[in-house]
């Protein structure tokens, strides 16, 4: 398969990531998507479940790496640094293939492959998925915030999910190579109401993985306090990670589980079934970029709850279209829960949101940024 493709209006692209569990695979199926149709091929780098996915699908040249987590620090870097020799070999191989390279999740500290590219004059665009920081070993964190500051001077391009992300990942000495394009869009034929509010059981929802990032104890703390003001509410969790035993030690020892239901994972294509039983959804994360799950529920008629992080504040407004808490001690999630489930004028909430997701986040919209992107890197390149 060597030479590029013939189409002088589209390009053979590569697109890297770091392995990815399940839960990353939504994130990457819409990338690849929206992508493919503006490319003559597309050329993925990824492993674990993105690998097992995407062996399925024909229209992508597939090249699989295998990532394995160590239990201690110096064996954690020590598999990374490997993990980062075998995509830059990868990236080597592609060169001659391919125009230029996409860096998705786990791009930000992949400086090895990076740099490959680099070496044969090719252009690489990051998008920032997340930012790549421990937040179980603040002493594993500070190379990786190097190697994040480091790859950002290589880059020739960087794409942010939301204007308000530039100033969140301090990306101003980088704004004449930053544009702004999120990937996010949903199948408004799955991703429906189905269910009106008011048919609904006075559930509330936490889904998503159980890290620390994501404030999941915090939720879970927050249930005792949630049901002295309102007993009659229950609640459901959903996801998988490594707190999840934490959080069922709590359920446990606390006397939790009549009033709180755990669900390790679902395939997302049963997300919106799920999403049309809650009554709200609630998202106590300390750092986020765009998540889909923001936008999956608004498009399902559920309503939200979170912290103002990353580029949640462009898209929930606190009683337009959605609520917004100050931060994610139990003690805010468990007032902000009880006031949503006392407000009075929810259809109206739930109508904006559905509105906004529908006009902003369709399959068309999103794709055409990414096209005028890629047109400019292809005139560049003349």
């Amino acid at each position: 398969m060597g030479g590029f493709s013939m189409d002088e209006h589209k390009s053979n692209i590569g697109i890297v990531t770091m392995p990815i569990s399940r839960a990353g695979l939504p994130p990457l199926q819409q990338l690849v998507k929206v992508i493919s149709v503006r490319a003559n091929s597309i050329f993925l780098i990824t492993g674990d479940a993105g690998f097992d996915y995407f062996k399925q699908c024909p229209g992508v040249h597939l090249y699989g790496v295998v990532h394995k987590l160590g239990s201690h620090i110096i064996t954690r870097i020590f598999r990374y640094i490997i993990t980062q020799f075998k995509i830059s070999l990868k990236v080597w191989k592609l060169c001659s293939q391919v125009h230029f390279f996409v860096f998705s999740t786990g791009g930000t500290s992949l400086f090895l492959p990076v740099v490959t590219a680099k070496l044969f004059r090719k252009k690489a665009i990051l998008i920032i998925t997340n930012w790549e920081v421990s937040y179980d070993n603040k002493l594993l964190s500070i190379p990786l915030v190097l190697l994040n500051n480091l790859n950002l001077l290589m880059f020739d391009r960087i794409i942010v999910y939301d204007e308000i992300l530039i100033q969140q990942g301090n990306l101003k000495n980088f704004q004449s190579k930053i544009n702004v394009a999120p990937r996010h869009f949903l199948d408004f034929n799955k991703f429906m109401i189905c269910k009106p509010l008011v048919d609904r059981k006075k559930l509330i929802g936490y889904m998503g993985r159980f890290k620390p990032e994501k404030g999941v104890l915090n939720f879970i703390r927050a249930v005792p306090k949630i049901l002295d003001k309102v007993p009659d509410l229950r609640f459901i969790m959903i996801g998988e990670g490594p707190q999840v035993q934490e959080v069922k030690e709590y359920i446990n020892i606390n006397g939790l589980g009549d009033k709180v239901s755990i669900m390790e994972w679902i395939d997302h294509d049963l997300l919106p079934k799920y999403l049309n039983e809650i009554s709200l959804l609630v998202l106590p994360s300390y750092a986020e970029q765009l998540p889909n799950i923001v936008l999956e529920a608004m498009a399902c008629g559920t309503p939200v709850l979170a912290t103002p992080v990353g580029a949640v504040p462009s898209i929930i407004k606190d009683g337009l279209t959605g609520f917004i808490m100050e931060n994610n001690s139990p003690e805010c999630i468990s007032v902000n829960v009880v006031r949503v489930s006392n407000h009075t004028d929810l259809d109206l909430i739930i109508k904006n949101a559905h509105d906004l997701v529908i006009n902003k986040y369709n399959f068309e919209t999103i794709s055409q940024r990414y096209e005028s992107i890629f047109a400019k890197l292809r005139s560049d390149n003349q």
